[in-house]
C-alpha cells in the first residue's frame, strides 16, 4: 500500500489522503496476460482480476466471457503494481449484445445495480467500469450481468 493511503480489505490502497482530501488512489500498473506484457492502465488497485480481463477484452486478446484465473501481483516503489494474470476463456462462444432501444426505467434499474456492486461508498476508485445486462427478451428486465473494469 502507498504511503498515505487508507483502506482496507479488498480495498486496500484504493483510497489516499492528498492535501487532506480523501481522494481515489490512481496507481501505475503494468500488466502481463498469460506471460505476456499488454500494457501499462492507471487504475486504483482494486478490483484487478477484472481490470485484467476487460483489457484482454478490449485488447481484443480474449472473447466475451474471458475471466482472470490465477493473479499474482508485485508492489514496486511509491504507486506501481506489476500484475500478472491467467485468462481462462469459455469453452463456447458468448452471445452478443443485441442493439435495441432501451425504456428508461430498465437503464436506471441497472444503474442501481451497478451501484449496489460498485460502491464508491465502500470502495473508492478511479477506474474505467461498465456494465453488459442479459435482458429478457419478454421484457421482465434484467436476467444476467457482467461487470468489465479496465
Amino acid at each position: 500500500m502507498a504511503a498515505g493511503a487508507v483502506g482496507g480489505g479488498p480495498c486496500a490502497g484504493a483510497l489516499a489522503v492528498e492535501g487532506g482530501l480523501r481522494v481515489a488512489a490512481d496507481y501505475e500498473v503494468r500488466v502481463f496476460l498469460d506471460g505476456e506484457p499488454a500494457g501499462i492502465v492507471y487504475a486504483s488497485p482494486s478490483m484487478l482480476g477484472e481490470m485484467a480481463a476487460g483489457l484482454a477484452l478490449r485488447l481484443g486478446l480474449a472473447p466475451r466471457g474471458t475471466v482472470a484465473g490465477s493473479l499474482s501481483v508485485e508492489q514496486l516503489a511509491g504507486e506501481r503494481l506489476v500484475l500478472r494474470a491467467s485468462l481462462d476463456r469459455p469453452r463456447a462462444p458468448v452471445a452478443g449484445p443485441v442493439d435495441r432501444v432501451l425504456p428508461w426505467e430498465l437503464v436506471a434499474e441497472a444503474y442501481r445495480r451497478f451501484i449496489g456492486r460498485v460502491s464508491k461508498k465502500r470502495c473508492p476508485y478511479a477506474v474505467h467500469a461498465y456494465a453488459i445486462y442479459l435482458l429478457d427478451p419478454r421484457g421482465a428486465g434484467v436476467v444476467g450481468e457482467e461487470l468489465v473494469v479496465d
